[in-house]
């Protein structure tokens, strides 16, 4: 037979209840502590990434995918050998188109002018020409320049004129320094040839071109110096 359950049964079971209650209240609050806590961890790590920004500790270039690379990264434009990239084609850096040179004689009696040909079906600009005529033997074009010293090489193509040039003629394209031939060069129609001229320690150099064969040709010769330059 169960015995009924004495009075001072039911008074500890009384005192026992507010401790469990206080047991569980402990443990919610550790439980908080710790959730808290994590947290607080995670917003610092956050925090970090976002001052350091993405993939602060990958190299450039290491990143799968990534499709935008930094100056660095990005190759510099390519140019000619012993040319800038801000510098016209054809030309040197550092070098003096002969047509800023100062010419010994009065502008109105210059032989060539400046300007645009087109030499063997290519367009050029920076073109020293002169139209010679036939007919006349020895007949010649020529310009001379005032260099004070200041530069080493000449450095110029030649050649004739498209238009304006009759078949047949032979032309003479010959450079002269302080009085003294040297170099010269003969081209026909079609025909482009690079000259290079030591200039060093000259005081002054001079340009003609002329006619070989004038007295069997008919017509004119459109004589060209293509983009002549002193260093």
């Amino acid at each position: 037979m169960t015995e009924p359950e004495s009075f001072h049964t039911r008074q500890n079971e009384g005192q026992r209840k507010p401790g469990d209650a206080s047991v569980k209240v402990a443990w919610i609050g550790a439980a908080g502590v710790v959730a808290a806590a994590a947290v607080t961890a995670i917003a610092g790590v956050v925090a970090g990434l976002i001052h350091l920004g993405p993939d602060k500790d990958v190299p450039e270039g290491a990143r799968a995918g990534s499709g935008n690379a930094t100056a660095l990264d990005r190759p510099s434009p390519s140019a000619p050998d012993g040319a800038s990239p801000s510098s016209p084609a054809g030309q040197v850096a550092g070098a003096t188109s002969l047509l800023d040179v100062a010419l010994v004689g009065p502008e109105y009696q210059r032989g060539f002018s400046p300007g645009t040909r087109k030499v063997n079906a290519v367009e050029y600009e920076d073109v020293y020409a002169a139209d010679l005529v036939c007919y006349v033997v020895g007949t010649a074009a020529g310009d001379e320049f005032q260099l004070d010293r200041k530069y080493r090489r000449l450095v110029t193509k030649v050649g004739l004129g498209d238009a304006g040039t009759a078949s047949g003629i032979r032309v003479k394209f010959t450079v002269a320094v302080d009085g003294a031939a040297a170099r010269s060069v003969t081209v026909t129609l079609g025909q482009v040839k690079t000259l290079e001229v030591d200039v060093s320690g000259a005081l002054r150099m001079s340009l003609t071109a002329e006619i070989l064969n004038a007295a069997d040709c008919e017509g004119h010769a459109a004589a060209a110096w293509i983009t002549p330059m002193l260093t």
